[in-house]
């Protein structure tokens, strides 16, 4: 996926992420003129949504949807384009990603760091791509709403079994990444988050004349 340049290559996320570039600098210019003879210094509800906040309350939670749109574009073409052919299961594990997350102590003053583990499963998979045998890993397009720990996520690899035939899909533009389920998953739930924010700054516009 994404649009070569030369020879580099740019990813689907990279252009979402260049596009959200542009239009955070146009929105903010745009605010800014429609604000235009307002003090930043004003008191109460307007001098907390002055024109840059105002600019970010709208497109920070638009660079949040950009990434749930990449996630769906993903989605959409492993159902609709990506090959489907037959693999043998290699293998089969769980893996870990350390998460952290930072938030401030509520007396005291200072920050206070927290790490969770966030558990995905992994199948090694080998499967034909034009005739030739290749070897990777998969198992979702990352859409997928997880809830429970390692022994849930284990218990969810228990029907793949190492030496098992079964049907897989992978991207015919990048054979490499291959899934055993597709389709769109609960994450897009986490869409929803950002309205709030997104429609204070929207009432801003519409309040001010």
């Amino acid at each position: 996926d994404g649009l070569k340049v030369g020879g580099f290559r740019i990813t689907t996320a990279g252009m979402l992420v260049l596009i959200w570039l542009v239009c955070l600098v146009v929105v903010w210019m745009l605010v800014a003129l429609r604000f235009r003879g307002q003090k930043d210094g004003e008191s109460g509800w307007r001098g907390f949504l002055g024109p840059r906040a105002t600019a970010l309350t709208l497109m920070i939670p638009v660079g949040f949807w950009l990434m749930f749109l990449a996630m769906a574009w993903r989605d959409y073409r492993a159902l609709y384009e990506w090959t489907e052919t037959t693999a043998t299961v290699v293998g089969r594990r769980v893996i870990s990603e350390t998460v952290s997350s930072t938030r401030s102590r509520t007396s005291g003053g200072g920050t206070i760091t927290t790490h969770s583990e966030i558990y995905s499963p992994e199948l090694a998979l080998r499967y034909p791509v034009d005739g030739v045998e290749r070897f990777s890993t998969g198992y979702d397009t990352g859409s997928s709403l997880r809830i429970g720990g390692r022994v849930r996520r284990e218990e969810e690899l228990r029907d793949w079994v190492p030496g098992a035939r079964i049907p897989c899909w992978y991207d015919p533009k990048n054979p490499g990444d291959v899934v055993v389920r597709r389709g769109f998953g609960g994450a897009y739930l986490f869409a929803l988050f950002p309205m709030p924010v997104f429609w204070i700054g929207l009432t801003r516009l519409r309040r001010e004349k």
